[in-house]
């Protein structure tokens, strides 16, 4: 049991397997709740007040659709890359290298959040979305990707 546990495959599983979880229940959360319930969690500001809480427009509908599409083959691509992993054992290397480089391009798509929405207001909690999403990229993600993807080259230096 030890053994298993002290291998570089599971940094890897254990990041990916995440992420394919949270693709099957993520997806049909999204899918069954609709577009108001997305404003809802991203609307932060007024807090539970009816009255301030933002509507939904026609293209606020339409990101949505566009945001449900990217989002079903982010989850396409997570469900066959496990599929492939698990049929071809010698591709987990590659897989690892590419989910590195989506949490590198994650942070610094994530980094130029404060750019386009501008300073926080004094009245935002501390522990907004976005922080919690940044705490889970430094601390979780690019550790266990990049832990696997130097542990992989070591080992390819170590055997030349």
């Amino acid at each position: 049991m030890i053994d298993l546990i002290l291998r570089k495959e599971t940094l890897f599983w254990l990041s990916f397997g995440i992420d394919v979880l949270l693709c099957l229940i993520q997806f049909p959360m999204f899918l069954w709740n609709g577009p108001q319930w997305m404003m809802d969690i991203f609307h932060v500001e007024g807090g539970k007040d009816e009255k301030n809480k933002p509507k939904v427009t026609p293209a606020f509908c339409q990101l949505y659709d566009l945001f449900l599409v990217c989002y079903s083959g982010y989850c396409a691509m997570m469900f066959y890359s496990c599929y492939s992993i698990i049929v071809h054992p010698d591709l987990l290397p590659k897989f690892g290298s590419i989910m590195l480089g989506v949490i590198f391009a994650k942070i610094t798509l994530m980094s130029q959040w404060q750019k386009r929405l501008g300073p926080k207001k004094k009245d935002d909690d501390k522990d907004t979305l976005k922080d919690n999403k940044d705490m889970s990229l430094f601390y979780f993600y690019l550790p266990c990707y990049g832990g696997y993807c130097l542990l992989c080259l070591w080992e390819s230096y170590v055997r030349a």
